[in-house]
């Protein structure tokens, strides 16, 4: 029994659970060391999701890691110009969505001919898991809503690969996203109106 605790990839994924915590409570104060606990479990999860063979998975904790970078230099950026949090249009948020949905059923198509046995499910929620990880680094407050569905979408996905930290982690991180958009629409609704009175 203490063997499977001690297992290296159990460690990884509970280390991924610790940073992806600390990256959430410094993303929701809108903090900039949020994207250095971001890379880190990133890579985590690109180990955990590479032995158990999830690649939709893998792949995305991929992008997570390349995201995180770019979140760290466009928030340095955004400092300077004190941006904080954005929205987009009604109209944006539509077209982005079937963008996902159509570029889904692109990546579906192509990783079925790739290799057999590839899940919808796990290409879907690699697919808009990076248009909401997109909307994170340039902080648009309707990228928490895309989590609040996607982690829990997640939980069942991890649960059912016998991924326990993660399934946990997902569950807090739907329950930390609502939490995390009220926040940040205050934010949003502050610097919206400071800017009126400018």
């Amino acid at each position: 029994m203490l063997s499977n605790y001690l297992n290296p990839f159990i460690v990884v994924e509970w280390l991924g659970v610790v940073f992806t915590l600390f990256y959430n409570l410094f993303l929701i104060r809108e903090n900039i060391w949020c994207w250095l606990f971001g890379i880190l479990c990133s890579v985590c999860g690109m180990v955990v999701f590479y032995h158990t063979q999830l690649y939709g998975q893998m792949f995305l904790y991929m992008f997570y890691t390349a995201m995180g970078f770019y979140g760290l230099w466009y928030w340095k950026q955004a400092e300077k110009k004190h941006i904080h949090i954005v929205n987009w249009s009604f109209n944006r948020q539509v077209i982005v969505f079937f963008v996902g949905v159509i570029i889904t059923t692109i990546s579906y198509y192509l990783f079925t001919v790739i290799k057999s046995g590839v899940s919808l499910f796990d290409i879907s929620l690699s697919i808009f898991s990076f248009i909401a990880t997109y909307k994170e680094t340039r902080k648009v407050l309707s990228g928490w809503l895309y989590w609040v569905v996607l982690n829990l979408l997640s939980a069942v996905l991890y649960f059912n690969s016998n991924l326990m930290g993660y399934f946990l982690l997902s569950v807090v991180y739907s329950l930390l996203s609502i939490y995390g958009f009220m926040a940040w629409r205050k934010i949003y609704l502050v610097t919206r109106n400071e800017n009126k009175r400018i």
